[in-house]
């Protein structure tokens, strides 16, 4: 995962933020927990300011952004958490999953910190979303046809050729109105569950 961000990542803050809805859900999730580890912390985002972060990331290019105000980071990645057993109160890992070299091997390391998933809820998607994950854009697909907002994306970041014949047709749908006329019903839709989900677990 290191690797890749330190090539797709440079960008990332530009159109990746803190969106206040979800992070309520997920700082709620941490209950009373004081110190906190975020495994695969990127740039920061939906750490909470009130506890005690220490931030895990893999990315030299991801640290680098972190905000000055942000919580300390270690280069380290899921699968090899560089702490002792029990060491926080809690873990927290935002939409980072996906990129770990092997899941379950860095879900046994969180699980150390106290973490195994036991509750899930679903987390709707905000038609405004104020992070750009891939799914954020669902009413707003115009989006989807900026470069800077694909780079942000990393099942969309350096794939031009592959992406090019599906945004030609989705620029041609949405100048002609096809889009809006097949999609009528989501225009009136404030949030939708797209498959997100949010794992809580206790001790």
């Amino acid at each position: 995962m290191a690797a890749r961000y330190d090539s797709i990542g440079r960008t990332y803050t530009a159109t990746r933020q803190t969106d206040p809805r979800i992070a309520a859900r997920i700082w709620a999730a941490l209950g009373d927990a004081r110190t906190v580890v975020n495994v695969g912390a990127g740039a920061g985002s939906y750490e909470p300011p009130d506890r005690e972060v220490t931030a895990v990331e893999p990315s030299a290019v991801m640290i680098a952004q972190r905000p000055p105000h942000a919580a300390r980071a270690v280069q380290a990645t899921a699968e090899h958490l560089p702490f002792e057993d029990d060491s926080f109160d809690a873990a927290m890992a935002v939409l980072t999953l996906h990129h770990w070299s092997d899941w379950r091997a860095g879900c046994e390391e969180v699980e150390q910190a106290d973490a195994l998933a036991a509750q899930v809820e679903v987390v709707p998607v905000p038609w405004d979303c104020c992070d750009g994950f891939f799914s954020a854009f669902w009413r707003r697909p115009e989006a989807y046809l900026d470069p800077a907002v694909r780079a942000g994306i990393s099942t969309m970041a350096k794939r031009e050729d592959e992406l090019a014949d599906g945004l030609a047709r989705l620029r041609a749908d949405l100048e002609s109105g096809e889009w809006a006329r097949r999609h009528a019903g989501l225009l009136e839709r404030e949030e939708m569950d797209l498959g997100y989900r949010l794992l809580i677990g206790r001790p």
